[in-house]
């Protein structure tokens, strides 16, 4: 598979909502194979050493950019103390 960040942001919505569409995403970027062990996978392990994999190869740089995306998106279901 050939990581980048939309592959990346894809896997990591595989276990939310939008696993169709990132199915979809993976699919169309060669992850056939992917896809088939992800639906294939009785436990979430697989999918978690696929993002260790996935963000080794994009890098630090892809993988705290996507995070700050994630935390936008949650901030206003934060509760405030």
């Amino acid at each position: 598979m050939n990581w980048n960040r939309k592959t990346y942001d894809a896997l990591h919505d595989w276990v939310g909502p939008k696993k169709e569409e990132a199915k979809a995403i993976l699919i169309a970027a060669g992850g056939q194979d992917i896809v088939d062990e992800l639906e294939a996978a009785s436990t979430l392990g697989y999918w978690y050493r696929l993002t260790r994999d996935a963000a080794q190869a994009v890098g630090k740089r892809v993988v705290e950019s996507s995070a700050h995306v994630a935390e936008q998106k949650l901030a206003p279901y934060r509760r405030s103390n």
